[in-house]
């Protein structure tokens, strides 16, 4: 499970920068998986898909312009310094509630 990993406690070795937990060393079990790599490009994809879907054509530009954003801040290995990723869980769930309406 994806998310259980986002929200693993921290140990003594947990590679910290700035406060916050490396993006290489949060995603490292993820990253040596293919099956999750797989799973959460698939979620990523799929989420995108809804997100425009349930929000229309009037709203395209400004999910592209997150969507760029949070694969920006991926590539440069800053994601858990721009997100709560341990909100990952809460927020997954209020989109499946959200799209189930």
């Amino acid at each position: 499970d994806v998310l259980s990993e986002l929200e693993r406690p921290l140990d003594e070795q947990t590679e910290m920068e700035n406060g916050c937990i490396k993006d290489e060393a949060l995603f490292k079990p993820i990253s040596e998986d293919v099956t999750k790599q797989t799973a959460v490009a698939e979620t990523w994809e799929l989420g995108s898909f809804l997100l425009r879907q349930v929000l229309g054509p009037i709203h395209s530009n400004d999910v592209v312009a997150i969507a760029s954003k949070v694969q920006d801040w991926s590539q440069d290995s800053k994601l858990n310094a721009n997100l709560d990723l341990a909100q990952a869980r809460k927020g997954m769930k209020d989109f499946v509630g959200a799209i189930q309406i």
